[in-house]
């Protein structure tokens, strides 16, 4: 995988973690939802369960518009079954739905969301995963 900012890119800590009803021992970790995603369907990522909330934040870096319809935010789902809805905040308080993924890794272009609450350049620090 390449990321263009190496792991600038990425989200840099855990802030919140809830999870839903099913999630097994060894994939109770939210700390596996940080740094160069690399699981597999055996190892290396957090499950939300049903109903499970992840919220993510990046600290050295936030998320924007890029003025084209290239993807701003990834996310990477690895049993590509279960659909991924995400939100995106500046404040970590007041939220922007920004997309419902099929169920699969997939980019997300925040931009086609300007004037249903995302604005044009703002900075978006805080990812919510449900």
């Amino acid at each position: 995988m390449y990321f263009p900012d190496s792991s600038a890119s990425l989200a840099d800590v855990v802030v919140n973690y809830t999870q839903g009803p099913g999630v097994a021992l060894q994939y109770a970790n939210p700390a596996e939802a940080l740094g160069v995603p690399g699981g597999s369907v055996s190892t290396g990522f957090v499950s939300l369960g049903d109903e499970g909330i992840l919220t993510l934040q990046f600290t050295d870096n936030f998320l924007t518009t890029s003025g084209d319809s290239s993807y701003d935010l990834w996310v990477f789902e690895v049993s590509g079954l279960d659909p991924t809805a995400l939100a995106v905040s500046t404040d970590g308080v007041d939220w922007i739905d920004v997309r419902t993924t099929p169920g699969d890794t997939a980019g997300i272009d925040i931009d086609t969301h300007i004037g249903s609450g995302i604005i044009l350049n703002e900075q978006y620090s805080f990812v919510r995963v449900f």
